[in-house]
């Protein structure tokens, strides 16, 4: 893409920003490709799997609650290593993950300059939320990638005026919208780029149109035939209303993905945005260069979001992420109006630079601890020493876990009950989704008053943070058990033959 797009090639980068990009590529990379295959499948990963070939493909894609197109990416990734192999079947999300890195960084070099894109895209690498997407097979980092892209091209738009920079932006952006909703926050700071630079005219016919005409294809159906109203319209008014579910808590969510609380505090730099900018010169550069009007842009990217999903959602789980994005832009702007300020000592700028780098390393290590499976050892599922003391999850907010390390030896529990006949019904106290991915072949029934399944499987510090019941399994012996690198991972119950 660098190097044929109109208007931007690797030249253009100094020397001191390939060695930035290389070094944020790097990171990057070692926090979301090494053991990329180790971790079982999270709930919503196994929804993404196309692993029921009872129903038709077409039907699958109009099941869902979202777009297709995670869906058809999983489907493609079987098909081609014709394997539901983990690994496999998070490449393409961890790839999406990588390269979105480095388009964001060219979006805050063209907008704003190369010293805010190292400090953003530096929080944007770092970010617990990004590298927890880039290792699960779920539709973030692909909508990210589709979505930076456009407003990329966006950008490239005023500087060429070429039409086909718009076309091109729209289908992009049509693709992530085609992914998930989400996408329709990155609208924003598409939406006013190209509307102040080819005005109304060239962006409803290049831009408007075909959004709505390519994301019409599938969502046309999706709408007309009932599926919105029966999958999803429920659901996403249980997570306005908060019915349902567990007390809910964004600062919480952050921290748990984020738990190098430091990493956060470094983006109340973001409060420095507009300190540049008196408002008399505001409103001359608004017209005059455009400097100011793109800083209004990435606010409204951050307002609107936050505003949908602090102030109408009760329940937003990660979808915060969605103002987290242009907190980073905003973070790297304020660093940096900070730094450069007359009245600030060359002193205190060595100090201030030499603080926030000591911070994203000691971020970087957190991190690699957390997300890179040989290094952790429990987080958040368990306390873990890593400078110092990272907390388990409290679960007593309703949290969305993905992406951590999760092995508790389900391949093992599969292959073992594979073995048995005549299985009359299988409950565990994990993820009773996950668990249906992995005995697919057998019926998952929860216990009910008058019937208990013929098999319980405990595994030991499950997704759902749920101790076994210690009554249920008085009605049970142990079957077999399940160690993991010399530990307990999960026991396998049968019911006793007394148990009615």
């Amino acid at each position: 893409m660098m190097s044929v797009v109109p208007g931007f090639s690797i030249k253009s980068l100094s020397k001191i920003e390939l060695i930035i990009i290389s070094v944020l590529l790097s990171v990057s990379f070692i926090l979301r490709f090494p053991q990329l295959g180790y971790s079982h499948f999270y709930g919503d990963e196994t929804k993404a799997v196309f692993y029921n070939k009872s129903i038709s493909i077409t039907d699958y894609l109009l099941d869902q609650r979202k777009g297709p197109v995670q869906f058809i990416i999983t489907w493609l990734t079987e098909n081609t290593f014709n394997s539901f192999n983990e690994v496999y079947i998070r490449l393409p999300f961890a790839l999406s993950g990588f390269l979105s890195v480095i388009i964001f960084y060219l979006i805050v070099r063209n907008m704003f300059g190369w010293k805010e894109a190292a400090f953003a895209s530096s929080l944007f690498t770092l970010s617990g939320f990004n590298i927890a997407f880039s290792r699960t097979a779920q539709y973030q980092s692909v909508l990210i990638m589709f979505c930076l892209v456009s407003i990329f091209l966006s950008l490239l738009y005023e500087k060429n005026k070429k039409v086909m920079l718009i076309f091109l932006s729209s289908i992009f952006l049509s693709l992530g919208i085609l992914t998930h909703y989400d996408s329709l926050f990155f609208v924003i700071p598409a939406a006013m780029i190209f509307f102040k630079s080819s005005g109304i005219k060239n962006f409803t016919i290049y831009f408007l149109i075909p959004v709505i005409i390519f994301s019409t294809v599938f969502y046309g159906p999706y709408l007309i035939n009932g599926y919105f109203s029966e999958r999803t319209q429920n659901y996403v008014i249980r997570r306005i209303t908060g019915q349902e579910y567990r007390p809910s808590s964004s600062v919480y969510t952050m921290k748990v993905y984020n738990p190098d609380v430091f990493y956060l505090l470094i983006m109340l730099f973001s409060f420095f945005y507009f300190a540049n900018e008196s408002e008399q010169n505001s409103r001359r550069r608004y017209f005059a260069t455009g400097i100011n009007y793109k800083k209004i842009t990435v606010f409204f990217w951050f307002l609107i979001p936050f505003i949908v999903f602090e102030l109408i959602f009760q329940n937003p789980g990660t979808h915060i992420n969605n103002y987290l994005i242009p907190i980073y832009i905003m973070s790297g702007v304020g660093f940096v109006n900070l730094i450069e300020k007359n009245s600030v000592s060359f002193k205190l700028k060595k100090i201030m630079i030499g603080t926030v780098t000591a911070t994203l390393l000691v971020s970087l290590l957190i991190k690699a601890s957390v997300y890179i499976p040989f290094l952790n050892t429990g987080y958040p599922w368990k306390d873990q020493y890593t400078l110092y003391n990272l907390r388990k999850a409290n679960n007593n907010y309703h949290l969305y876990l993905y992406g951590f390390p999760y092995y508790r030896g389900w391949d093992v529990v599969r292959e073992y009950m594979l073995t048995k006949k005549g299985v009359r019904g299988i409950y565990t106290n994990d993820n009773a989704i996950l668990a249906e991915y992995y005995l697919r072949e057998f019926d998952i029934t929860p216990p009910g008053s008058n019937y208990l399944p013929q098999y319980y499987i405990d595994v030991v510090d499950n997704q759902e943070f749920k101790l076994a019941d210690p009554v249920l399994l008085s009605s049970y012996s142990i079957e077999k058990e399940i160690y993991v690198d010399g530990i307990l991972n999960a026991t396998i119950y049968k019911k006793l033959i007394s148990v009615l």
